[in-house]
């Protein structure tokens, strides 16, 4: 990814099988939920955001975050 544009083709690809589209405030992604994939984007989008919290919180280091991020 070097631009907003990659990022955009990325999402766009992405929008059928596993439901990611624009929120309607126009800054949010949602994830819509009849899409094929729906469940397993939910299960690690919250798997995403307890680590962003634990790292918030000072329960994990950066490097932790970042070795947990390199897992995918």
């Amino acid at each position: 990814m070097e631009s907003a544009g990659d990022l955009l083709a990325l999402m766009l690809q992405l929008e059928d099988g596993f439901g990611i589209a624009p929120a309607e405030d126009g800054v949010s992604i949602v994830v819509n939920a009849k899409a094929p994939a729906a469940p397993k984007v939910a299960q690690m989008l919250k798997a995403w955001s307890e680590k962003r919290a634990e790292l918030a919180a000072g329960e994990i280091s950066e490097e932790e975050y970042r070795e947990w991020k390199s897992r995918f």
